[in-house]
């Protein structure tokens, strides 16, 4: 490798630990509370089977991993805990519906919401419940936990604030549709997307907004939230990026399909699928496309990204590692199954579910 090769791959993993926010493990949707994707693990997967796990339904709830336990929801209306380095499940918790929810481990505790309209806080180690807190629609946005709360989304078209310890409610921000966007973080924030055609800005204490977008379509994209702006995709095809203090919006980009995909970032670049069947790096001061990858089916699931690698899930059932830097494959791991679940990395490995029903741990 020349000076200048070592120069690069040095820089790409510092901006990629900072990027990070600090932990190997992998808690929440997107990692943490801003949504950035991007991972801690010193080490990058191989693409050779470690183990998977059979569930009772289609897996495209995203795993957390955390404490030695990976856990995922499945359409079955469980969500599971399985020993990272085995495989082996330590418990399984029943609710009424399926779990779509991507869980979000903080303190001890795992918190998801099923489509029986609950947001669930049960015991890490145990599967214990410890509190539910009942919406009146299906609850498939991913919770976020920060500061103390939990921030979540319902197809009841509210957004709530939540006491993590006790589950009552400190606040609930109405919108004009259904909310499937995860909520992002930051600097005292909450952002998310509606299916009102609308990003919204709130105030992570009172509730309160500070501003909303109008976008021309709905958004059930997740954002990402760095570096003083807020990334996410819309079903209008594009990409936006918005100033984290005014909404006003600094770029767009246009795909050639609808975006649910969340973004990643991580090195000065925004990475984002498209249900046209693409991934797409984009400079994220700019817009500017970077490169661009061609899979053989939609992606409506987020990539996650590393030091040196990209991963994303396609609907083909393939999940490819794709170079960082310039989107050139490095492996692919099929599966028997479409994936809508998105990779998270931690521990040296990738794990994400498939419509086949199993949890997958590739190493």
């Amino acid at each position: 490798m020349s000076v200048g090769a070592v120069a690069v791959a040095a820089m790409l993993l510092l901006l990629s630990r900072d990027m990070c926010q600090g932990s190997s493990e992998w808690r929440m949707f997107r990692a943490g509370p801003h949504h950035t994707g991007a991972s801690c693990s010193a080490t990058d997967p191989r693409g050779e089977l470690a183990w998977k796990f059979k569930t009772g339904g289609w897996v495209q709830s995203s795993p957390a991993v955390a404490g030695g336990s990976v856990y995922v929801g499945s359409i079955d209306g469980c969500l599971y805990a399985v020993d990272v380095s085995t495989g082996r499940e330590k418990w399984r918790f029943q609710t009424a519906g399926p779990v779509r929810s991507s869980p979000a481990v903080v303190a001890g505790v795992v918190y998801f919401g099923s489509n029986d309209g609950n947001l669930y806080a049960v015991d890490a180690d145990t599967g214990q419940e410890k509190w539910t807190l009942k919406t009146r629609g299906w609850v498939v946005a991913s919770p976020v936990a920060a500061d103390g709360a939990i921030y979540f989304g319902s197809l009841d078209k509210n957004l709530r604030a939540v006491n993590a310890q006790s589950g009552l409610e400190r606040w609930r921000f109405r919108t004009e549709g259904s909310i499937a966007s995860s909520a992002a973080v930051a600097g005292g924030m909450v952002y998310f997307g509606s299916l009102d055609r609308t990003f919204h800005a709130v105030h992570a204490k009172t509730g309160k907004q500070q501003w909303r977008f109008r976008a021309v379509e709905d958004i059930s994209s997740s954002p990402t939230v760095v570096d003083g702006r807020v990334y996410f995709g819309g079903y209008d095809r594009s990409v936006h990026a918005l100033d984290v203090e005014t909404g006003q919006e600094k770029w767009k980009f246009q795909t050639e399909g609808q975006i649910t995909s969340s973004p990643a970032t991580a090195a000065g670049a925004i990475f984002i699928g498209s249900d046209d069947g693409r991934l797409y790096a984009l400079d994220s001061k700019s817009g500017r496309e970077k490169w661009r990858f061609e899979a053989k089916g939609r992606i409506s699931s987020s990539p996650a990204v590393s030091a040196t690698a990209v991963y994303v899930a396609s609907l083909d059932g393939n999940v490819y590692a794709l170079d960082v830097g310039s989107g050139r494959p490095k492996w692919k791991f099929e599966t028997e199954g479409p994936l809508r679940s998105s990779p998270a990395v931690a521990e040296g490995m990738v794990f994400f579910g498939s419509d086949d029903e199993y949890l997958y741990a590739v190493r």
